[in-house]
């Protein structure tokens, strides 16, 4: 998911993605602050250069600036085994 040249109206635009296996990518937007929330049995998740993996629990990534944007992406994910990559 490449949202750097994205039109992002302001308030909340919220993704909801469901599978079963995972592979996603997203690179952040340069106007509007990210959300993502991953509930998955299995995930690894790779923030810029940190990685964390986790086993039956969800995982949460905020932007610092989130709160105060007027423009705002949530991304939540739902599956089985999920590997997550953001990027700027």
């Amino acid at each position: 998911l490449d949202f750097r040249y994205a039109l992002i109206p302001d308030g909340v635009t919220e993704f909801y993605i469901f599978g079963f296996v995972q592979d996603i990518r997203i690179i952040k937007p340069t106007n509007a602050a990210l959300a993502y929330k991953s509930n998955a049995f299995i995930s690894d998740n790779r923030i810029e250069n940190q990685k964390e993996e986790r086993f039956l629990n969800s995982f949460e990534f905020i932007d610092q600036n989130y709160e105060a944007s007027p423009k705002k992406i949530k991304i939540i994910t739902w599956g089985f085994v999920h590997e997550v990559r953001i990027d700027s």
